[in-house]
């Protein structure tokens, strides 16, 4: 009998497994809900440490009793997309501005990412979602050639990483792949980066 293959992990990294309760949305803690007034659905969820450590700008109200952060409304005259949006921007540029507090945020501005589920167009940058356990979408294809003859397998193209990238360089990846982008659908994303 042959012994059971070792758990195998993305870019090098080991497969680390996470029990995430069915009812997190309810049973979140110690994380924070991350809201955008007056909509009451949660959009991502913030760790404590961040919480804390952020220079909160003064569009965002913070209760740490219902433990929640949230972009308050906009003031008369300005979308809700507009001042969302320059909210995000706002407290990504404090946490930018404050590397010892965030070592993992490079500074280097990145393309922007919808916020799944926001009702206005909002958006953050790449880099910068995390810090709102803001979940991102991703476009993957893998490309293989069918077998030919009798007893050949199927071959699966991977592509390798440039070394030039700033993540992953030279590892091995998807034959193509990339964060859709908050102008885009994951059938453009994949058009861009098979380009």
């Amino acid at each position: 009998m042959s012994s059971p293959l070792p758990p195998c992990g993305f870019y090098g990294r080991p497969l680390t497994l996470t029990s995430v309760p069915l009812d997190f949305e309810t049973n979140h803690a110690p994380y924070y809900r991350f809201l955008l007034a007056p909509d009451p659905r949660t959009h991502g969820f913030i760790h404590p440490n961040t919480v804390a450590k952020l220079p909160w700008p003064a569009s965002f109200l913070v209760d740490h009793t219902a433990r929640t952060v949230t972009i308050t409304q906009p003031p008369a005259g300005t979308s809700p997309s507009t001042h969302a949006n320059a909210a995000l921007q706002q407290a990504v540029d404090a946490a930018v501005a404050a590397p010892h507090d965030f070592p993992t945020l490079n500074g280097l501005h990145s393309e922007y990412f919808l916020v799944p589920g926001a009702r206005a167009f909002v958006q953050v940058e790449r880099f910068a979602a995390p810090l709102f356990g803001i979940a991102t979408r991703g476009a993957h294809l893998t490309a293989y050639v069918r077998p030919r003859a009798p007893g050949e397998e199927l071959r699966i193209w991977v592509a390798r990483r440039s070394r030039s990238l700033s993540t992953y360089p030279g590892m091995l990846d998807s034959t193509v792949a990339g964060g859709v982008k908050a102008e885009d659908s994951p059938r453009g994303c994949v058009v861009t980066e098979a380009g």
